[in-house]
């Protein structure tokens, strides 16, 4: 299979790759600004370590926000 495709090395991502990330799907999704400072920091701490659990945290705060409130 290798010899018939091309093998291409992509580094892992860093927390400021990650953090650029979320700023956008925040504004893309219209998402509180709130949310980058708290993304910002779980991704510097090493909780959110990839695109897969970031995007998953964003679809948790979206979920959250469509909620519909109980009085």
């Amino acid at each position: 299979m290798r010899d018939r495709c091309k093998v291409i090395q992509i580094p892992p991502l860093t927390p400021k790759d990650l953090t650029t990330v979320a700023e956008a799907e925040v504004r893309k999704r219209h998402l509180e600004p709130e949310l980058i400072t708290a993304l910002t920091r779980a991704c510097a701490r090493g909780q959110i370590k990839s695109l897969r659990k970031l995007h998953k945290a964003l679809d948790a705060a979206e979920a959250t926000l469509r909620r519909p409130s109980l009085h």
